[in-house]
């Protein structure tokens, strides 16, 4: 039987047990860095927070009540860091701040935690990071967030502990939905169906209005495809990624339908089998994800929106007429 009291904070994550029960034990002597793996939205950083609080916590539990807590609460705490990335990369001058910052004594806490998102790290800054992995400074924790092991250089990886976040079943978020967020059942079902098995995507999907309806994946006309471009490079910026986010979630439902013929799992069924049927290739699909990922990148990096989505209209009419895609 653990000898750390139940961890309070962990209480609104859900379907991660056995990464929980990793957490709750490194409560008594804690690693000098983790990795943390699974899928955007299947609750990485929530559960980074919850764990720096319990660590931080003066019964060990994520009281909510202790000074350390509330000051975490405020986002005052002097000994937690959270290091979001310079643009697309975290910089090799953010690193070195990150070493220079590590090493420092806590301040007010018997440990100093940083948290960083380890897939936007470029070689030179992983090499830079390195030192401080082989040479932990006592006193000091780094938390690297990824949605993939295999994007990062093995070097990094081995010199963490690695905890392993999966995909949650979508009954069990659809009950989490309700219960804690309110939201109807019968939306949250449907969320939940659509999330593809992560928690964070599916609260966005209950919470946030419905994208506008796309047909650029299945538009053969370029006329039209175009006009349609030009229609959605006039959204709030926001709503254009949503646009994106609903045309991953159709590509992923297409790309299982086409690898399984199974129907559970998926979130719009009928979809999957329509797209399916326009082209049962997966080199194609995985290309048209490729190319989506592009646009939302470059939106996010430089904003030009019309570019943007009139460069996606011409490629999927391109792929269309000369289906399967070339992949090269």
């Amino acid at each position: 039987m653990s000898t750390v009291p139940a961890v309070r904070s962990f209480a609104p994550i859900i379907g991660q047990d056995r990464a929980l029960f990793l957490l709750e034990r490194a409560l008594l002597r804690p690693s000098h860095a983790y990795l943390f793996v699974g899928p955007a939205g299947s609750g990485k950083s929530t559960c980074a927070e919850a764990w720096i609080q319990a660590l931080f916590c003066e019964h060990k539990t994520g009281c909510g009540s202790c000074a350390e807590c509330r000051t975490l609460a405020s986002g005052n705490h002097p000994d937690r860091h959270v290091w979001e990335p310079d643009g697309k990369n975290t910089t090799i001058d953010q690193v070195r701040e990150i070493i220079r910052q590590a090493d420092l004594a806590p301040y007010r806490a018997a440990r100093q935690v940083h948290v960083l998102k380890a897939d936007t790290l470029n070689t030179a800054s992983v090499n830079a990071l390195l030192k401080s992995l082989e040479e932990p400074p006592a006193g000091t924790i780094l938390l690297l967030l990824a949605q993939s092991a295999l994007d990062l250089l093995p070097t990094l990886v081995s010199r963490c502990q690695r905890i392993t976040f999966g995909l949650v079943a979508p009954e069990l978020i659809a009950t989490w939905l309700t219960r804690t967020a309110g939201i109807d059942p019968v939306r949250a079902r449907d969320s939940a169906r659509r999330s593809g098995g992560r928690p964070g995507r599916a609260l966005a999907l209950a919470s946030e209005p419905e994208p506008p309806a796309t047909r650029l994946l299945e538009n053969d006309d370029l006329v039209q495809a175009l006009e349609e471009a030009e229609m959605l490079a006039e959204l709030p910026l926001l709503t254009q990624l949503q646009v994106l986010d609903d045309l991953t979630d159709q590509l992923r439902d297409v790309r299982i339908w086409l690898q399984t013929g199974r129907r559970d799992g998926l979130g719009r069924p009928a979809v999957a089998e329509h797209l399916g049927e326009r082209s049962a290739s997966r080199a194609y699909w995985a290309e048209v994800m490729r190319r989506v990922d592009a646009t939302r990148r470059h939106l996010a990096a430089a904003g030009a929106a019309r570019l943007a989505w009139t460069s996606l209209a011409c490629d999927l009419a391109a792929g269309r007429a000369v289906r399967p895609w070339s992949v090269g």
